[in-house]
């Protein structure tokens, strides 16, 4: 997946027809076309004439348009509806997505939390089948643009879409003037087609086009925690059993999932990402209070992704090693995830580490990622308290029984699977490694059998 990061940028890489081969995850480049015999140089271009004349369709885009903060399932559905229409249309699947969250640049005091950052964003966004990413820095300037301004800018002249799916409350453009029907009449206009979909239920269909959608029906992944049921304060889209009510007013949104993990209610917003909270960052130097407790934990550093409430989380730490890393364990060696993921997944290629910058161009190919060692952990969201606390919130795991564990200036993730309990100050250290000792048996318990009995 290409990430472009300006207009010029992405008009360029549509113009000569860039595409991921199919077989190697690399760019392919059709041969030269109208002259143009600067294009067909270089290694690894196919051969195939025939590409010659896909080339103008190449250029033309299935793209689709927001935030997707998460990537929780509802983007999901969306982004890999745009990857089947370009694929039925041998157009490029290309998103776009903007940076800062427009509210932060509109009311930056009462911006939201972000989920995920940019960079996670892409990397999960990459998984997908995406060919590209147009990141639009969201600017006052940006932001001044017309409905109409916006499509013939960014949409027509600039990404030459063939059809642009999105969801049926889609709104666009200054004051947020522009709507679905806005889209259609713009559509019928500058000739692209509109795709809109149903928000997130067992089978989205499409609204608008006419053409009947073939998004599969959205399913529980196989995540490793309590069902729907058993989780504290549910979603209501998520109803008794697992079941879904996805009504309109109970949809899946990133405004839901924040309120969940605010709540600390780690549980159902996996259910609604479809997989476990990602929270990441480099393992930096604390109090070493930890250790001398006999529990020393990783330090997570400058931290990507939404803290939830503080606590007690059971959940999984995730680095990437060498298979022949001496610091493998018997006991933690490179496990399934058990939410399945792919080759390219962003805590298993090279370039896409979350705590930092991203290169995701086809040079970091999938063949070079590193072995994923995953550990089972006891995890702390808080200000320490019964030790005076600190004025920073701090995220911070303990692998349950590794004290060999010499993590520091590792980029890692951790996974939160559930809320054990919240945090409390306890009247001394001894009546803390009490309860972490506690923590840690419940913990256990947790991970192997994620699914408590009724």
């Amino acid at each position: 997946m290409q990430v472009w990061r300006s207009l010029a940028e992405a008009q360029c890489a549509l113009e000569r027809g860039f595409r991921p081969s199919p077989t190697t995850g690399r760019l392919a480049q059709p041969p030269a076309v109208d002259g143009d015999a600067g294009l067909a140089a270089g290694a690894g271009f196919p051969a195939d004439a025939g590409l010659a004349v896909a080339a103008a369709t190449w250029k033309r885009t299935a793209l689709t348009i927001g935030i997707f903060d998460g990537v929780h399932r509802g983007h999901r559905e969306v982004l890999s509806r745009v990857v089947d229409l370009a694929r039925e249309r041998n157009l490029m699947a290309v998103a776009v997505t903007f940076d800062p969250h427009p509210a932060r640049v509109h009311r930056p005091l009462t911006a939201p939390a972000m989920i995920s950052s940019l960079d996670q964003r892409l990397a999960f966004m990459a998984d997908l089948g995406l060919d590209g990413v147009l990141v639009v820095e969201f600017t006052p300037e940006f932001s001044a643009l017309t409905p109409e301004e916006f499509v013939r800018q960014y949409l027509v002249d600039g990404l030459h879409a063939a059809v642009v799916c999105l969801g049926k409350d889609v709104r666009f453009g200054a004051g947020n003037r522009g709507d679905l029907g806005t889209l259609i009449t713009l559509g019928e206009r500058y000739g692209f087609d509109v795709d809109a979909l149903e928000d997130v239920g067992n089978s989205p269909r499409a609204l608008a086009s006419g053409v009947p959608s073939v998004v599969p029906p959205v399913t529980d992944s196989p995540l490793r925690h309590p069902t729907a049921a058993e989780s504290p304060s549910r979603h209501p889209a998520v109803a008794e059993g697992g079941s879904q009510d996805l009504s309109p007013a109970n949809r899946i949104s990133s405004s839901a999932i924040r309120q969940a993990l605010a709540e600390g209610d780690v549980a159902t917003a996996a259910l609604m990402l479809g997989r476990a909270h990602r929270v990441s960052g480099q393992v930096v130097h604390g109090d070493h209070r930890g250790r001398t407790l006999g529990f020393p934990t990783a330090n997570l550093g400058n931290p990507t992704g939404m803290i939830p409430a503080d606590g007690v989380y059971a959940g999984w730490l995730l680095r990437s090693a060498p298979a022949s890393s001496p610091l493998r364990h018997p006991e933690s060696a490179e496990t399934p995830l058990p939410h399945p993921a792919p080759a390219s997944s962003p805590l298993r290629h090279p370039a896409a580490a979350e705590g930092g910058s991203q290169d995701l161009s086809p040079a970091n190919g999938t063949s070079l990622s590193p072995t994923l060692q995953r550990l089972p952990a006891a995890i702390s969201v808080g200000t320490n308290p019964t030790f005076n606390g600190q004025r920073e919130r701090r995220i911070e795991a303990y692998v349950l029984d590794r004290t060999d564990l010499d993590l520091y200036g590792e980029d890692v993730t951790v996974e939160l699977e559930q809320r054990v309990r919240g945090t409390e100050k306890f009247d001394d250290a001894n009546a803390l490694i009490t309860q972490m000792r506690d923590d840690v048996t419940a913990i256990r318990s947790l991970l192997a059998n994620p699914t408590p009995p009724s």
